[in-house]
């Protein structure tokens, strides 16, 4: 069985305090930014001068929002500048995605992660999605990055005239990738919670 995003901060709970030690308001701010905490819990946590007990409480306030905000964080600290300040942190994170690869080639592919009933969320959602998303340009560059969409899908919706993000939002849903595909809808939920995770939220609460 796969280990739990949850799972694997419980069980590297102590590195990750060492490792983060390095700047623990950085984490912090992304943390919020990112929506993986609130603003007040932010504030709490930013007054906590000791970084160990910093880091502490912001990986257990994490842990207790369960396996979505677990994932969330994961993907946060896969941010370049967080990469870049966190170098032992940014060898873990390589280590886990070699590892995932791996068990990607060995063994049974698993069905789509984010149903709700026999629904995909971005299938039930794709209304809310086209008319809400705001800004369609960073979603278009992580899912480039991750291989979801082609160079020539990039720029076809990236330069679309007129440039509104309804515009782009409905030609993205009609991919191939993203409509038939469901890793594909499984890399763009992973992307709107980081780019757009005050809808996924309110999305998600309606479930």
């Amino acid at each position: 069985m796969a280990t739990t995003k949850k799972q694997l901060i419980k069980d590297n709970k102590m590195n990750l305090i060492e490792w983060l030690r390095v700047d623990s308001q950085l984490i912090l701010q992304y943390a919020q930014s990112k929506g993986v905490i609130t603003d007040a819990e932010y504030a709490g946590l930013k007054t906590i001068t000791n970084p160990d007990d910093a880091n502490c409480r912001l990986l257990d306030k994490v842990y207790d929002k369960g396996e979505d905000k677990c994932a969330q964080f994961l993907c946060v600290m896969k941010e370049t500048q967080i990469q870049e300040t966190y170098p032992e942190l940014a060898k873990w994170m390589t280590g886990l995605s070699a590892t995932a690869s791996g068990s990607k080639e060995g063994s049974p592919k698993s069905g789509p992660k984010y149903m709700i009933g026999d629904q995909h969320f971005i299938d039930k959602y794709r209304c809310e999605l086209i008319d809400r998303v705001s800004s369609v340009d960073p979603i278009l560059d992580r899912l480039l990055q991750k291989k979801v969409i082609t160079q020539e899908n990039y720029s076809d919706i990236r330069y679309l005239q007129p440039a509104t993000s309804y515009k782009k939002m409905r030609e993205l849903m009609q991919l191939g990738n993203i409509r038939s595909s469901p890793d594909g809808k499984d890399i763009l939920y992973e992307v709107l919670l980081e780019e757009e995770s005050f809808l996924m939220n309110e999305l998600k609460r309606g479930c």
